[in-house]
């Protein structure tokens, strides 16, 4: 046995917690955020030579920005200093879902760059009208984060 894996072994069996994950391991992403029954395909798009955002309609940059952002948040860590679990940056990228949808329902023509104070507060409303308070309160704090990756990019 190595000498690094022997004082791994030997913390663990002092009781110092057993062996813990790495901070610089990355979360994996095995749901893609483009459905099946969109217009392009992602294959299609990277295929063809990339794209440019100007060719896209609003839905379609919002989904990029959404892809964009799930890459992203793979790259950040929590308060402690670890990696985001994979379910946090599922929960994360649902808010970023759940706006981009109401933003189509609502027939909003613009990206998530495009939202102001009174778009979100439309979109808060819409929301706690079929939900619980908890759950809008929920999808405030998750949108948080997407609204620092936007006025960070």
């Amino acid at each position: 046995m190595s000498e690094v894996n022997r004082s791994a072994f030997a913390g663990a069996a002092r009781g110092g917690g057993g062996l813990r994950k790495s901070p610089l391991r990355l979360a994996t992403d095995p749901v893609p955020v483009v459905s099946a029954g969109s217009s392009w395909r992602a294959a299609d798009v990277l295929a063809g030579g990339g794209f440019r955002r100007s060719d896209l309609s609003p839905a379609q940059r919002r989904q990029v920005m959404i892809s964009e952002y799930g890459e992203w948040l793979r790259t950040r860590t929590n308060r402690h200093g670890r990696p985001f679990q994979a379910e946090t940056i599922s929960a994360y990228r649902d808010a970023a879902v759940a706006l981009s949808s109401w933003m189509t329902s609502a027939g909003l023509s613009v990206d998530f760059t495009g939202c102001d104070t009174a778009m979100l507060n439309r979109f808060f409303r819409s929301y706690l009208a079929s939900h619980s308070q908890g759950g809008t309160n929920t999808k405030q704090r998750n949108l948080r984060h997407l609204f620092t990756w936007l006025a960070s990019e």
